[in-house]
């Protein structure tokens, strides 16, 4: 759950409160100004966010999109556009910073229209961008991997590759030590220590557990069906993935997983879907970009409420 929003000051900047946000501008306020506006939604992607509010800009250079992470570990983005005013013409240097809540986004827009101050503009936008405080750091949180050739399905902050089989993505959840991992329920995410994992307690049984580096594999199965479960644990924060499907009578290939040697190459050792599948898995779950180690962040002296 997202707390209060809070903005880091700006030295040489003034600020009112507006309908959606805050305007802030330099205190001579000839050079442009900033708007911040909280919690736009629906969530959608920088390039959606960023077109409405560029429709009245020439467009004529525009700068790759830079991901990065706030102080609170929150996922932000940076973009610049350069161009000119559709209505005279006037030069125009766009900063835009926008930070990914679990379902809504605050948006950092920059105006310049002086050519000797876009340097203040970028710091200033960095710092707001960097700095914005969500006051939930330790919640659990989506995370970067490369997408599987699947179809998704997103539910909340779950997500479900789906194909002959699903491969279910759970968001991240706080480690309680470098050594805790966790398993995947359908229900949630049940935190536990890999060493005290009884595999007769996992649904269905029998289950195997094996590492492959820094992550773990845990394989049950039963007559109808079977789970792969692949957990990581980096930098404070839990990852797990699971992938599920249905058995049959003439379905060899699940049996193969189920009954594979407890080793890495053994799964490459069968050729079939589901072997691929896990691969799949293990890919997708290696693929995190991990998120910086949990922390509570403290705004700054001088920092003010948005909402």
């Amino acid at each position: 759950m997202i707390g209060l929003l809070v903005l880091p000051h700006l030295p040489g900047f003034d600020a009112r409160p507006t309908a959606t946000g805050y305007l802030l501008a330099p205190s001579d306020a000839r050079s442009g100004f900033i708007r911040y506006e909280r919690r736009v939604r629906p969530l959608r992607s920088m390039s959606s966010l960023v077109a409405p509010r560029i429709a009245n800009l020439r467009e004529t250079e525009r700068s790759p999109i830079t991901a990065l992470f706030t102080t609170e570990g929150e996922h932000a983005a940076r973009l610049t556009i350069l161009g000119n005013a559709r209505s005279g013409d006037v030069w125009m240097r766009r900063e835009f910073g926008i930070v990914f809540g679990d379902d809504f986004a605050s948006i950092i827009d920059a105006t310049c229209i002086d050519r000797a101050d876009p340097d203040l503009f970028d710091a200033a936008v960095d710092k707001l961008v960097r700095g914005v405080s969500f006051g939930a750091a330790l919640r659990r949180r989506r995370y970067r991997y490369a997408a599987p050739d699947r179809t998704p399905r997103v539910r909340d902050l779950e997500t479900d590759w789906i194909r002959n089989d699903t491969l279910t993505v759970f968001p991240a959840e706080r480690a309680g030590n470098e050594h805790a991992l966790a398993i995947a329920r359908r229900d949630g995410l049940a935190i536990t220590n890999i060493e005290r994992i009884d595999p007769a307690s996992i649904s269905p049984t029998p289950a195997s557990i094996e590492r492959m580096d820094d992550i773990t594999l845990v394989t049950a199965s039963s007559d109808t069906r079977w789970r792969v479960v692949a957990t990581r644990a980096r930098h404070g924060w839990l990852y797990a993935m699971e992938l599920t499907g249905h058995r049959t009578s003439d379905s060899i290939e699940h049996r193969a997983i189920a009954e594979a040697p407890s080793r890495p190459s053994a799964m490459d050792e069968v050729p079939s879907r589901s072997s691929a599948s896990v691969r799949s898995l293990v890919a997708c779950i290696a693929s995190i970009e991990p998120l910086p180690a949990p922390i509570r962040a403290t705004p700054t002296f001088g920092a003010f409420e948005v909402e």
